[in-house]
């Protein structure tokens, strides 16, 4: 048995922090609609439909930390930077290790294959419960 058919069998009895799915993102920014201002939810439903990275200064410093003090802004940066990373790895055609959400993996991890092992590249792990 594989480390990674290994790792899918154990991983059907761990729960995990899974990223939210979109729907479930672009229904939880219904509720801010009235509470942020326009420009922060035209902001934020951006970053759910993958416009641009999480990691670009598209919104003021005083904008950005009134955002990150809520739970919403993680849940969303999560997605994006999550999402955008794994639509760039499976873009590529190389052979490659890819181990998420649909593995019950509460990350992202990306490897190549060398000599009958793989090498990790990348690793992306999140914290859903903050």
């Amino acid at each position: 048995m594989s480390n990674q058919e290994k790792f899918k069998y154990i991983s059907n009895f761990i729960t995990y922090n899974k990223v939210k799915t979109k729907t479930e993102l672009l229904e939880l920014l219904k509720k801010y609609e009235g509470i942020l201002s326009s420009s922060m939810i035209e902001y934020l439903n951006s970053l759910i439909e993958l416009d641009f990275s999480v990691i670009k200064n598209e919104i003021s410093k005083t904008d950005r930390k009134a955002l990150s003090e809520l739970d919403i802004y993680n849940q969303v940066s999560i997605y994006n930077i999550y999402y955008r990373t794994l639509n760039i790895l499976k873009k590529e055609n190389y052979q490659y290790n890819i181990i998420s959400n649909e593995n019950k993996y509460p990350g992202l991890d990306f490897s190549l294959p060398l000599n009958n092992h793989y090498i990790n590249l990348f690793n992306f792990h999140y914290d859903t419960s903050k």
